[in-house]
């Protein structure tokens, strides 16, 4: 036997043992806290702090205090030119996405006095804003996706348009990448588009995904990106390669699903007719129904801060409780590079491996079996700073004890995990 792969073998024995337990987060059911009128129109939301921010059509950018969310309060209303229907807040701004209004930039310094700072016109329909940096990144429907500077918010610059043949849905920005969900006239047609903005002057398509139904609302974490894809649900897309994004999960919601925003291992989905669909999305594989709740309006939109659930149901905020409970000390965001325990484990067929990465880096992740001969490599080159899932499909391999090792930079773990068929 090769003296190696013999030392290799040796270590593993030595100083690992099987950890047969999942690491995620356990959650108790969706609880209904309260229900909030507001005008008609309420079609998105964004959570800062205190305040849930609403765009609510004709009226504007509602402010409403949630820091006792049994009793929230409008506390500030900003009117802007056109129907607002989504809005980002970043620093001392929320950037509200106004329809064929473009993009209405509000001071919210003092919540209880908002003041519009700009109003831009996108030349196009500005659905979905995300501001990373600088820039604004804006879902422009037919006009692509426009890159505003927004380095001054009171005068914002065009720095790029990325055109796009389809109509452009929605945006969410991580790191160096855009990614956009698009609509085509054909019927039951869309995509999901990975854009280069490592210069925001220049953004460079870097590759597409097909996904049957239509594009609406993106989260990107980790390795995945969830679309709603209306009438079909959630799609689950792996991103870790840019240039291939490909469906590897989803699930068919009740209704038609509009927007997903993540919290740990759910994904709570707004639903439109039918609420709120809470997802378990630990293994991106597979997403399973956690819990739903009937909003009793049209849930457009839906935030998600601590154990609280909010969604933008068509003339209310309504708010939920998601309680969670059993959260393992692995799953709380580390320092320094680590290993987590694969889940679900034991498994049949396929699992899925988190590590966190405390800063970028260049990343191994390897599967041997119990004789130290190497399986399947997951993961091999950069990777982002955070949590990332790789998901080991071992369809085609035997029942036994496997070992993954992960390598970034100088760091090194391994852990066993039990294939039973």
């Amino acid at each position: 036997m090769n003296k190696t792969i013999a030392n290799f073998r040796f270590a593993i024995m030595l100083n690992l043992s099987l950890a047969l337990t999942a690491p995620y987060i356990a959650a108790q059911g969706l609880e209904f806290i309260t229900s909030y009128s507001l005008p008609p129109g309420a079609y998105g939301i964004c959570v800062d702090g205190d305040y849930a921010y609403i765009a609510n059509d004709e009226s504007g950018l509602q402010i409403i205090d949630i820091t006792d969310p049994y009793s929230p309060n409008t506390v500030g209303i900003c009117d802007t030119p056109g129907n607002s229907r989504a809005v980002f807040v970043s620093g001392d701004y929320a950037y509200v996405s106004d329809a064929d209004s473009g993009l209405t930039i509000i001071d919210i310094a003092d919540p209880h006095e908002p003041g519009l700072a700009r109003s831009y016109f996108t030349s196009g329909t500005a659905l979905t804003a995300f501001v990373s940096g600088d820039f604004a990144y804006i879902a422009n429907g037919y006009s692509g996706m426009l890159v505003l500077d927004v380095s001054d918010p009171a005068n914002p610059t065009q720095a790029a348009v990325y055109p796009a043949t389809g109509y452009v849905m929605g945006v969410y920005v991580v790191g160096d990448h855009a990614y956009i969900s698009i609509n085509y006239l054909e019927p039951d047609r869309g995509e999901l588009q990975v854009i280069d903005i490592s210069d925001p002057h220049n953004p460079v398509w870097r590759g597409t995904g097909d996904l049957t139904g239509g594009a609406f609302g993106i989260s990107v974490v980790g390795d995945y990106a969830y679309v709603a894809a209306f009438d079909y649900g959630i799609k689950v897309f792996d991103v870790s390669q840019p240039e291939s994004p490909a469906v590897m999960g989803s699930y068919n919601t009740p209704g038609s699903a509009r927007h997903i925003a993540i919290n740990d291992a759910y994904g709570f989905v707004a639903d439109s007719w039918s609420g709120i669909e809470a997802l378990d999305i630990s293994n991106p594989y597979a997403p399973i129904p956690a819990d739903s709740f009937n909003t009793q309006n049209v849930a457009n939109d839906v935030a998600v801060a601590g154990d609280y659930v909010y969604v933008a149901d068509g003339d209310a905020l309504v708010i939920l409780r998601f309680p969670m409970t059993g959260l393992q000390d692995e799953v709380k965001r580390p320092n320094s590079y680590s290993l987590l325990q694969n889940y679900p484990n034991p498994f049949n067929a396929s699992t899925s491996i988190r590590y966190y990465l405390p800063q970028a880096s260049d990343v191994s992740l390897t599967i041997y079996d119990i004789l130290g001969r190497q399986v399947k490599s997951l993961a091999l080159g950069k990777r982002q700073a955070g949590y990332h899932d790789v998901i080991w499909d071992a369809a085609g391999q035997p029942s036994g004890i496997y070992i993954y090792r992960l390598r970034a930079g100088e760091f090194a773990d391994t852990r066993k995990m039990l294939l039973a068929k």
